[in-house]
């Protein structure tokens, strides 16, 4: 069996995920080629998915063509679409929207509060809007994926027929030549923004809870000393306690009395959006904007609408949605009434309307506060329509107050939350905010903005002359450390001539305290981080100084570094990491990018900084791996079977590969590419480094040799579940002989004389095994040697195996050996049936898989040195694992006759010698086992999808005449009045095997059902069975495929082996099984008492009450099984023999389906019996 799926090097053509069952799926579109596929696709939020895009994107870096986030964004935004259009309830698609929240790395009671909170905003939205998916996706998803269509929602609202002003230069000049601080007259003005006090804060709370807020009484203590929230909070996702909030205007009130303004830039409620209320969000503003008139009674104060301020979060509903039950006209109201006592009566109707206001703050300066949650991406019903120009005339209003200030001769300061450059900010509102600017750049003097956290800034750049900056907008530190960065605050000074003052920045500076240093002293040590004319050497703060500043960051790391420093105010958090290529291009990209349509002067920024981006070279590790990802997709959609992530995955990347490599890229360089992905599918180097060598020459000589089918190779390899629009296109069938099959019908006695058979399969012996290794290693196998001593007694090897990722010690195979022997010395026969070597598939050559196989088959003879024998071939055999070339790979590289001939030299002793040619051959064989029975032994690595030389040309009928062997082989013991056993290793109906071949060995055993007694198997390493139906009359079982446990305890299971008894009648035998049993022994137990304690786990008649083991009660227990939750709990326990492992999960109806579908699935390509045991769970 091959539990490692191989990742990098399924990759290379596939991206595998894992096999499932093959259901209906909608119309998902699925590209054709990399580059036009994926160009389009971003992705998504902040959690688990980004984390692995982002180290996609990092590995393709200089094409920045992948964009995996916007596939999955594109296809589940059109997929909830779909179901609420349709009629879906709510409730019925709360949990599918619960699941994503949960796979974006929130735990279930965020999601339960957020689909509570959201799901009624969904449904309006798609009910009454007309939402582009490709835009919406292309924003909230990832704003650097582009679109190949403008995004159609163009409006530019109208400035003025009137003259911009000439620009003067008299002023500013005269202004920062003065060196003199105290000349001109300066106005002081205080920066607070982003406050989100928490008023659950708890001081030794935990501050690792796993949720998006932590630090809260409810969150219960923290476990470790390390995990506590300090007094003053927590670098970690808390917010600002109390405390903090006081000790932050405390100090400004003590250190700046002479302030002459503050602006307070929004967002006062914590993060904990899940678990919010009206009446909650309310109640933490009044209790802020309390504190704020209490210690500043006297100072002009200017505020800020945020988005955490409503409720839902972000939500702003704007005039085009009339219900009530959406308004947000409690928050409006709520605001006015906290905001009166700043703001002159004549802006109750603007505050009301909107959260917005316009007033003349000193002689010659406006201050206006504009409400940008009308350009925020994450309020929904901004997406209802985009193409309703201006949401609630806001740009309008703001046009129509600058012009009356311009008219005026008055200076004026805009005060908002969001950045307009931001990618949070609807790119055309942000261009339109952007031309406002710059029609009215010598009106405007300041732009103030909080929400990112850090401290920054950003420069406006004209529009006819993009060289030119032409403003700045200043973008305030936090006050809570949400998230790594130190409680702070910003002061400005300005210009205040007595004649003519400009009012424009003529300085600032960030004050801040050390959080880790206040929670140990017990009180803030505040101190002045820096100024910025000092800290940068700026001759002044004109647009083009900052400007300058960016582009020298660019290109000088002491400078870029120091910004860094103040930009999470020298944060002791160990989350701040150093800032790569990629995010230093980012973080100054926003530096100079004021409309989020375009970063202006990123191509610019980009190569300036080209020398930090050979990424692409680099091993990439992530946190997070795309098969948990798309595992956890496949569960959250599983009853409609619609949302197949791997195939979009695997389809673009395998077609990117056959493009390289037909491309004439090296082998140097196409391993290069496959180290990053492998590491990204969450591998070791060394895991990757091992697969890769072995494999990409095999994917390079199938792609030039071939004719890969690449939708096929997705559907089967990266997801059997993904359905094909067309046929697959590679029907072929063995013909049959032109004979009638006979009507014959065994007659077994009641109590006939029985033959006693022994099924052994998956030994995987591992020779480098250690008692006391690390069984927790990371890797795919673990407990050998090489992976060192366990840190702790839990996490050591035991004596006999582990039942984590490990294989079997010898003593353990010696013992099974040994049980057998001593246990069953009347044993007729022996049926091994395949999979020797360890899974330890990255670090195995030639000659170690000879030398276990050398050793496996001494031991056998040792033990069993008179009893027959009858071996088959495991995929594990080969080197690679897997590759069996067939008869049309020519070259030698690729041949695997070394293994055949090695598997000739160990059977030959078990074998008559007329049988050298066909295992020399294929390692198959057809044997008169005893009077009346034939063993044949068949190589179906022919039928298995991860065999790769297989996808070679799949319209290669019947590769190497294997099936033609078979049939010719049954129809010579038909004629003979033969009875027959099949031997193989792979269940010919999983979808481990490729439906063409599996179709045609189900039609080749519904011919020989008469003939063929007895059908076993291997692979699975688990307790099971399978029935094969009559393609004619799809109701009637016609035969049993047995599937026997394995030695090996890999991976949760307890060594076991299987015993047969079939009829051996004196006269006219009809070999057909007449019971079986499992032995095993608890693995936790033989570790902890030196000794393993064999016993009979079960046996099939006595436990599961079947009159025979004639196929039709094989099939009418695997129904049953369906029905009986008891009866399924009790097969349960017996497919992993009773295992204690704790690794083993209750069975949900995903597991039970797939479970009970394995055993009725003889062909990989019908799902009739599927559907049929599918449909009687859910009666059931």
């Amino acid at each position: 069996m091959l539990s490692l799926k191989l990742p990098a090097v399924f990759l290379l053509l596939s991206c595998s995920i894992g096999i499932g069952e093959c259901m209906k799926e909608r119309d998902i579109s699925i590209l054709v080629h990399f580059y036009k596929d994926l160009v389009n696709h971003g992705l998504p939020s902040t959690y688990t998915i980004p984390e692995v895009v982002q180290q996609l994107r990092k590995i393709f870096f200089l094409e920045q063509e992948l964009r995996i986030g916007c596939i999955i964004c594109t296809t589940t935004a059109e997929l909830v679409i779909d179901q609420i259009l349709s009629g879906t309830p709510p409730e019925d698609l709360t949990s599918v929207i619960e699941g994503l929240c949960e796979l974006f790395g929130q735990e279930p009671v965020v999601c339960e509060g957020l689909v509570y909170l959201f799901a009624p905003i969904i449904y309006y939205v798609v009910q009454n809007g007309q939402i582009n998916v490709p835009l919406f996706c292309n924003l909230v998803a990832d704003s650097e994926c582009t679109l190949d269509e403008p995004p159609g929602h163009d409006w530019e609202l109208e400035l003025p027929d009137i003259p911009k002003p000439n620009i003067s230069l008299e002023i500013p000049v005269r202004i920062f030549i003065i060196t003199n601080q105290n000349d001109p007259p300066r106005l002081k003005i205080i920066h607070l923004t982003d406050t989100h006090f928490d008023p659950e804060y708890e001081e030794g709370s935990n501050a690792n809870c796993g949720l998006y807020l932590c630090c809260q009484s409810k969150n219960g203590p923290a476990p470790t000393p390390e995990e506590a929230a300090g007094k003053y909070g927590d670098y970690r996702s808390c917010d600002a306690p109390l405390i903090t909030v006081q000790k932050t205007l405390e100090h400004v009130a003590q250190t700046h009395p002479d302030a002459d303004i503050i602006l307070w830039t929004g967002d006062q409620p914590p993060h904990d959006i899940w678990d919010q209320s009206i009446e909650e969000n309310v109640a933490t503003t009044n209790v802020t904007v309390a504190l704020m008139k209490e210690y500043f009674p006297s100072t002009p104060i200017f505020p800020v609408v945020g988005n955490h301020e409503a409720w839902p979060v972000n939500i702003y509903t704007p005039e085009f949605v009339p219900e009530e039950e959406f308004s947000a006209d409690w928050l409006y109201n709520a605001l006015w009434a906290n905001w009166m006592d700043w703001l002159p009566g004549d802006q109750a109707a603007n505050v009301q309307h909107g959260a917005y206001y316009s007033v003349a703050a000193l002689p010659g300066l406006r201050i206006i506060t504009i409400n940008n949650m009308f350009c925020y991406a994450l309020n929904w019903f901004l997406w209802m329509d985009l193409n309703i120009p201006d949401p609630d005339n806001h740009l309008q209003w703001l046009i129509n107050e600058l012009q009356a200030a311009e008219t005026a001769n008055e200076k004026v300061w805009i005060l908002g939350h969001i950045p307009p450059g931001s990618t949070d900010c609807l790119p055309t509102w942000s261009r339109n905010y952007r031309r406002i600017i710059n029609r009215y750049e010598n009106t405007v003097v300041g732009q103030f903005f909080g929400h990112t956290h850090d401290d920054e800034y950003l420069v406006f750049y004209d529009m006819d002359d993009p060289e030119r900056a032409i403003n700045v907008g200043y973008v305030g530190p936090s006050i809570t450390p949400y998230s790594y960065v130190n409680p702070s605050y910003r002061v400005y000074y300005a210009d205040a001539s007595p004649e003519n003052p400009t009012y424009a920045i003529i300085d600032h500076e960030t004050w801040t305290f050390n959080l880790d240093e206040a929670n140990l002293s017990g009180e803030p040590n505040w101190y002045l981080l820096y100024d910025a004319r000092t800290a940068y050497g700026l001759p002044n703060l004109q647009p083009g100084s900052w400007s300058d500043l960016a582009f020298a960051m660019a290109q000088d790391d002491a400078l870029f570094e120091e910004f860094w420093r103040y930009r999470h105010r020298e944060s002791s958090s160990p989350d701040i990491q150093e800032c790569d290529a990629e995010c230093r291009t980012s973080t100054l990209c926003f530096l100079v990018r004021a409309d989020s349509r375009e970063c202006m002067k990123e191509k610019d920024i980009t190569s300036l900084v080209h020398l930090y981006k050979d990424l692409v070279k680099e091993g990439l590790p992530t946190k997070y791996t795309i098969l948990e990802v798309t595992k956890q997709l496949r569960n959250i959609f599983f009853p409609e079977r619609e949302l197949r992530i791997d195939c979009f995955l695997c389809e673009p990347t395998a077609n990117l590969y056959i493009d390289l490599i037909n491309g004439g890229m090296s082998e140097e360089e196409l391993e290069e590419a496959a180290m990053g992905l492998c590491d990204l599918f969450g591998q070791e180097p060394i895991v990757c480094e091992g697969l890769i060598s072995a494999f990409v020459p095999i994917a390079i000589y199938i792609v030039l040799n071939g004719q890969l089918n690449v939708p096929l190779f997705c559907n089967l390899v990266a997801g059997s579940e993904c359905t094909l629009d067309e046929p697959p296109g590679f029907d072929w069938e063995v013909e049959l002989p032109d004979i009638p099959k006979p009507n014959i019908s065994s007659i077994i006695p009641d109590d006939p004389p029985r033959l006693k058979i022994v099924h052994l399969t998956d030994t995987h012996f591992d020779p480098e095994y250690a008692e006391g290794a690390n069984a927790n290693c990371g890797l795919y196998h673990c407990c050998q040697s090489k992976n060192g001593p366990a840190p702790t007694p839990e996490e050591a090897a035991g004596k006999f195996g582990d039942y984590r990722d490990c294989d079997s010690p010898l003593i353990t195979v010696r013992k099974t050996l040994e049980h057998v022997v001593q246990t069953h010395p009347d044993a007729d026969i022996i049926i091994w049936t395949g999979d020797q070597p360890p899974h330890d598939v990255w670090d195995q050559s030639m000659q170690e898989n000879l030398g276990i196989i050398n050793i496996t088959v001494a031991v056998m003879k040792e033990y069993f040195p008179t009893t027959p024998i009858f071996p088959v071939v495991g995929n594990h055999e080969a080197w690679p694992v897997n590759v069996f070339s067939p008869e049309y790979v020519l070259e030698e590289d690729f041949s695997t006759d070394w293994l055949y001939n090695a598997l000739w030299a160990n059977w030959m002793d078990w074998l008559p010698e007329d049988q050298a040619s066909n295992v020399q051959h294929g390692a198959y064989y057809s044997v008169a086992a005893l009077p009346g029975l034939r063993i044949i032994t068949i190589n179906n690595m022919f039928c298995y999808i991860n065999n790769w030389f297989m996808w070679q040309d799949l319209s290669i009928p019947d590769p190497d005449n294997h099936l033609q062997w078979l049939i010719n082989e049954l129809q010579a013991a038909e004629l003979a009045d033969e009875k027959v056993w099949i031997l193989g290793h792979i269940p010919p109906g999983d979808t481990d095997c490729l439906p063409t071949w599996s179709h045609n060995y189900r039609r080749i055993i519904s011919r020989y059902e008469h003939t063929v007694m007895g059908q076993f198997f291997g692979h699975t390493h688990e307790d099971e069975f399978i029935v094969f139906y009559d393609p004619e009359d799809p109701e009637r079982a016609i035969n049993v495929g047995y599937v026997g446990p394995s030695m090996t305890p890999y991976s949760y299971v307890n060594p076991s082996y299987r015993v047969y008894y079939a009829d051996a009648s004196p006269e006219n035998p009809t070999y057909a099984i007449i019971d079986h049993e499992t032995w095993t022994f608890n693995l936790d137990e033989a570790n902890l008492s030196g000794e393993p304690n064999w016993y009979r786990l079960y046996e099939a008649r006595a436990t599961y009450g079947l009159p025979n083991l004639q196929p039709e009660s094989w099939s009418d227990l695997a129904f049953a099984i369906a029905q009986d939750d008891a009866l399924f709990a009790e097969f349960w326990m017996y497919l992993h023999r009773n295992s204690s492992s704790p690794d083993i999960q209750e069975c949900d109806v995903e597991c039970k389906t797939s479970q009970l579908c394995f055993l009725v699935r003889a062909d990989s390509s019908d799902l009739t019996q599927c559907d049929a045991i599918t449909g009687s769970i859910r009666q059931a």
